[in-house]
């Protein structure tokens, strides 16, 4: 029969690594905008390898900088984003009488 000693205070490299936690961002809660659309951020996510029951594979986000309202739109093929960003800027604009000043991309 083989007896182990353990010798207090030491630890295996790979249970440390584990335990090692990454400090998450501190969160600004200042808006950098002033009024509604006046800086829209957009972005175009890979495709996936599950589609959508409508078959769609893309992803659009799109996110007001002042109210931090998001919009997600699915899509089939990355060619149908640019129209589809044109007809939601337009339904925005018109609806709520603003105009959108900036677009940024994420």
């Amino acid at each position: 029969m083989t007896f182990f000693s353990f010798k207090d205070n030491l630890l295996c490299e790979s249970f440390v690594k584990r335990k090692q936690v990454k400090r998450s961002f501190k969160s600004i809660n200042d808006v950098s905008t002033q009024e509604l659309l006046e800086l829209i951020y957009i972005d175009l996510f890979n495709p996936k390898r599950t589609k959508s029951l409508s078959s769609k594979r893309y992803g659009l986000v799109i996110i007001d900088d002042h109210t931090r309202w998001t919009s997600i739109i699915f899509l089939r093929n990355k060619e149908e984003s640019y129209m589809l960003v044109l007809k939601w800027l337009k339904c925005k604009e018109g609806g709520l009488n603003w105009v959108v000043k900036n677009l940024g991309y994420l």
